[in-house]
This record gives C-alpha cells, sequence and structure tokens, in this order.
C-alpha cells in the first residue's frame, strides 16, 4: 500500500509538472510576442523627452475581463522635475498595451500627479489614491492627447476615439468610494492651454532707387497675425478646492516676427538737407515714395529724359524770403539755372505754416507742387534755353516759345491763351489747368497714400486744395462749395498731425 501511495503521488506531481509546464509554454509565446512588438514598435529617439529608458525586463502581465494588460517600466536616465502650483515634481512613464481578443492597443504615458494626492504608482491597476493627468502617446512619438484621472476614475476630455481602449481598462480597476453609487462624484477638470502667438512687428522703409541707401525706417506698430492654442494637460480636482476659480488657464507664448514697407523713392529730385532734417514732411515724403502717381511724375526729372533739376527745401523763413506768397503752405518757382524749387512753408510766425496742417494735407500740397513742377518742366521744354519769363525774353524767343506751346501741348495752350495771352488782367492759368485737368491725378495719388481708407468726398475735397480761385470752382453752387469746405475743417479736426 504504501508503495501504492507513493507512487501515486509522484504521478500526481509528475502530471502536475507536467500541466504547469504546458501552461507556462503556452503563454510565453504570447508574453512574448506582445514584448517583441513593443520593442520593435518603440522608437523613442522619435520622442520630444530623448532622457528615456525602457526596462523590459519588469514586463508585468494582468489579466481581466477578457482582456491582457502589459506594464512596463518606463524611467528618465536623468531626472527631472517640474514646477507647477498644482502638480508633484516627480513626473512618471509607463508602457502600456492592452490585448482584447486580436486587437492591441500601445502608448506610452507620461504621469503627472496632483499634489495631495499619491505620486502615479506605475500601475493603471490601483489608482484609486491618485488624481492626476496622463500625456498619452504612440509609440512613434505622436501625442494621442490627454486621460484625467481622479481617485482612480478615468475621464477624456476631448473625447478621443483613440484613447477610449486605454480608459475603459484604467475603469475596469476603478472601485467606487461611494457606498450608495449613486451620487456621482462631484470634481473640476482645469485644462491648462499653450497658446502662441505670433506678433508681426511693421515697419516702413525707404531706399534710394539708384543705390538702395536707407532714407529711414519708421515703426509703424505691432499686430497679432495669428493665434494657435493647444491643449497642454487636464487636472482634476473636488469640486470646491481651493484656488479653483475658471475651467481653464493659459501659458502664452509670443513669438515675434517683422514685415518691411519698402519705399523706393526716385532719386532724379534733389533733397535739401532742409528737407531731410524735418522729419514730419520728410516722413511723407518718403510714404509718397511708394504711391506710383507720384513716382510718375518725378521720374519726368531723371537726368535721362530732362535736362531741369527738381528741388525740394523747407524754409523756416518763409514769411522773410517770399513776401509775395504768404498765404502759401509751399510754392514751385519757374526754372533757374536749370532747376525748379518746391519751397514748404515752416516759418512759425505765419498761420500759413504747413506744419500747422494735419499729414493728409502735407501729401497733398506734395502732390499739388509736384504738378506745378511738372507744367514747369514741360513749358521749359518750348523754351530754347529752358527759360519760360517771358519778361527776360527776345520778341522772336517769345515768338518762338508761344508757338512751341501751341504745337507741343495744345490743351495746355488754350488755357495759356485764355488766362494770359488774351486778357487785360493776366492771371495764373496753372490753376484753372490743374482744376479742370488733374484734380483726378491729385484724388487718385491721395488714395494711394491714404490705402482707401475713406470715401471718395474726402479726397474729392483735398484736391480742391490751392484751386479755388479758379472758373472750375466758380461753377459749383453754393451746396457744393459748403459741403467741400465742412468735409476740409472735419478733417484739419479730426486728422492726423506731427506735432
Amino acid at each position: 500500500m504504501t508503495k501504492t501511495r507513493v507512487l501515486n503521488v509522484a504521478f500526481t506531481l509528475m502530471l502536475f509538472f507536467f500541466v504547469s509546464c504546458n501552461n507556462e509554454d503556452f503563454e510565453k509565446p504570447t508574453t512574448a510576442g506582445i514584448a517583441k512588438q513593443l520593442q520593435d514598435n518603440l522608437k523613442l529617439d522619435q520622442f520630444t523627452n530623448q532622457n528615456l529608458v525602457v526596462n523590459w525586463e519588469s514586463l508585468r502581465k494582468t489579466e481581466k475581463d477578457s482582456s491582457e494588460i502589459y506594464e512596463i517600466e518606463v524611467t528618465e536616465k536623468i531626472k527631472s522635475e517640474m514646477t507647477s502650483k498644482f502638480l508633484q515634481k516627480e513626473v512618471k512613464y509607463e508602457l502600456i498595451a492592452v490585448k482584447n481578443k486580436d486587437e492591441v492597443h500601445s502608448y506610452l504615458i507620461e504621469a503627472f500627479s496632483n499634489l495631495n494626492y499619491e505620486t502615479f504608482p506605475s500601475t493603471i491597476k490601483n489608482l484609486n489614491k491618485f488624481a492626476g493627468t496622463l500625456n498619452v502617446y504612440e509609440l512613434n512619438g505622436t501625442k494621442i492627447g490627454q486621460v484625467v484621472i481622479f481617485e482612480g476614475k478615468a475621464e477624456d476630455p476631448s473625447n478621443n476615439k483613440f484613447l477610449s481602449s486605454l480608459v475603459s481598462t484604467i475603469n475596469m480597476f476603478y472601485k467606487s468610494n461611494n457606498l450608495t453609487n449613486r451620487v456621482p462624484a462631484c470634481n473640476v477638470i482645469l485644462n491648462t492651454y499653450s497658446v502662441e502667438q505670433v506678433w508681426t512687428g511693421r515697419y516702413s522703409i525707404a531706399t534710394l532707387a539708384s543705390t538702395g541707401q536707407v532714407l529711414s525706417i519708421k515703426y509703424l506698430g505691432e499686430t497679432l497675425t495669428s493665434s494657435k492654442s493647444t491643449l497642454l494637460f487636464s487636472e482634476v480636482f473636488p469640486c470646491g478646492s481651493s484656488g479653483i476659480h475658471e475651467p481653464k488657464s493659459a501659458t502664452i507664448h509670443k513669438i515675434r516676427t517683422e514685415a518691411y514697407e519698402k519705399t523706393v523713392v526716385d532719386d532724379s529730385v534733389i533733397i535739401d538737407e532742409t528737407l531731410e532734417k524735418n522729419p514730419c514732411l520728410y516722413g511723407v515724403y518718403t510714404k509718397l515714395g511708394g504711391v506710383d502717381t507720384f513716382q510718375k511724375y518725378l521720374r519726368k526729372f531723371d537726368n535721362k529724359f530732362s535736362v531741369l533739376d527738381l528741388k525740394i527745401s523747407v524754409d523756416d523763413r518763409y514769411g522773410i524770403n517770399h513776401k509775395d506768397n504768404l498765404g502759401a503752405q509751399a510754392i514751385t518757382t519757374i526754372p533757374a539755372n536749370k532747376t525748379i524749387n518746391i519751397i514748404f512753408n515752416n516759418d512759425p510766425n505765419l498761420a500759413s505754416n504747413i506744419m500747422k496742417f494735419p499729414q493728409i494735407s502735407i501729401a497733398t500740397n506734395f502732390i499739388h507742387e509736384i504738378i506745378h513742377a511738372e507744367i514747369n518742366r514741360q513749358l521749359s521744354t518750348a523754351s530754347t534755353d529752358t527759360n519760360i519769363n517771358p519778361t527776360k525774353m527776345s520778341d522772336s524767343q517769345w515768338k518762338s516759345y508761344v508757338n512751341n506751346i501751341k504745337n507741343d501741348f495744345p490743351q495746355m495752350f488754350g488755357y495759356y491763351s485764355k488766362y494770359v495771352l488774351k486778357t487785360a488782367t493776366p492771371s495764373d492759368f496753372q490753376h484753372q489747368y490743374m482744376a479742370d485737368k488733374y484734380r483726378g491725378v491729385i484724388k487718385e495719388a491721395l488714395k494711394q497714400y491714404d490705402k482707401n481708407l475713406h470715401n471718395e468726398d474726402y479726397y474729392d475735397a483735398l484736391s480742391w486744395n490751392g484751386l479755388k480761385n479758379t472758373a472750375a470752382w466758380n461753377k459749383l453752387s453754393d451746396t457744393e462749395k459748403t459741403k467741400i469746405l465742412q468735409t476740409i475743417q472735419t478733417i484739419y479736426k479730426n486728422g492726423t498731425y506731427c506735432n
């Protein structure tokens, strides 16, 4: 009997050992296969955090509700810490695979632990004393989203379908502390966002056409070009938690770029140092350099096309030097020494001082005077020596001059004849000519200068600057004149001034 018992016991032990070995041999390929799959798919070099290392020997398998959960420890080579009002210093990592039937979902998680709770326990099976946020990544380093956990209960604030397997797996281990299990836990989810703002500083740069020399750089201000908000992480707190007032917070990162509005100034014009040293007038002039209509007239004085030079200057003693034109904000001279001069009135003792008018009026004066200069240039081509002063011409020169104007500029000659030749009281024919033929040019140039920010009445009123004592003005009704004058007064009241 004793032998038989011994043999039976021995047989039973052998059978048990055999069965155990068979079970072990059956499980190993599955576990080893998952481990190999994770090793093959994990690309740590593609993660933002290049400080991670996997302890493959720590692989742990758990079976629950027909699912297999594999967890592998991941640590940092050099331990890092974070500073937060809500989170603990230590950040933990873990590699997780969830196998359900033939599907395997793999994740690398980055765990942030809330203050006043236990740190992440390096397993998703025991999170009842844990509250915090899991940043969840694919094995190639791509961030999937976030899972928020409060005392073991997992939630996905973004409702990301790629996180559903992980969330449901964590919740399989959730043990509610609510004995009645009828009243849901009251939690507050605080979402922290990273906001990337791109601000563009705008500059206006004026350069010379011939050399590229920078004439001026003006800062125009800064504008918000774009803003992108990214969920950084979410944290869960019980309702009524101290210090939690808003459902979200943000860390703002400002990226600054620069944009330049380039203006190429035609340097066929002689810029006097008095203009260069006046930042207001010079600023308006360089801005006009970007206006095609204005540049068109400046180029008329290029040495390739004209024997005359154009010079622009500013006179602080205008009242003394130009007593015949005290009411003018600027004047254009007839050619002298092969130069046409545009002179701006900056006399502080005169009400007509150009600096006492808004910048849009200054721009109007520049355009008005450049048209005078162009008319004088055309007249000079009708003269044998660029002289257009009849008092300094001989009879033969005068006849030749008038005949050339008639042949070369017949439209202009009509005004010259009416207001100079065929009248007992000659007057300024140029303003008459400009009022009829150039107000459209003035309006177009102003619209380009002003980026067309105003309505047609605004630019129309400005175009009458210096042209009110003309036949064209006198043809307007009293109502039309009143409207124009009122618009001009509004411009003076609301316009941008230099000082």
